[in-house]
């Protein structure tokens, strides 16, 4: 199984809980932390879908709070957060990483 965009907004919705499953005292954490947030950067998401994804995933406004916050539309909202969705998936299929690998990657460092 690989990474999808659903990994992705659970990392943000639940990023200090799902960090802290990977917690055993070492510094891979900072691998796990460090690939979701290459992910995000390098999906080629604009500042416009960023500040919408993580305004309603990781802080956990709805769209409506996001619309009056920003000062545009609900319609334009959800298409922020889909298109910044879409191009997430588009970077995950590119780089094929498997759920398995990160478990590895992070307990043995390799």
């Amino acid at each position: 199984m690989y990474l999808n965009s659903d990994h992705v907004i659970n990392y943000l919705k639940n990023k200090y809980a799902i960090l802290s499953t990977f917690s055993d005292g070492s510094d891979n954490l900072k691998y796990v932390e460090e690939l979701f947030e290459d992910i995000l950067v390098n999906s080629g998401l604009t500042d416009r879908q960023s500040e919408a994804l993580r305004l309603h995933y990781e802080i956990g406004y709805s769209q409506t709070e996001i619309a009056n916050r920003l000062g545009i539309s609900i319609p334009s909202v959800n298409n922020r957060i889909s298109a910044a969705i879409k191009r997430i998936d588009k970077e995950l299929s590119r780089r094929e990483i498997s759920i398995d690998d990160v478990y590895q990657r992070h307990f043995t460092g390799s």
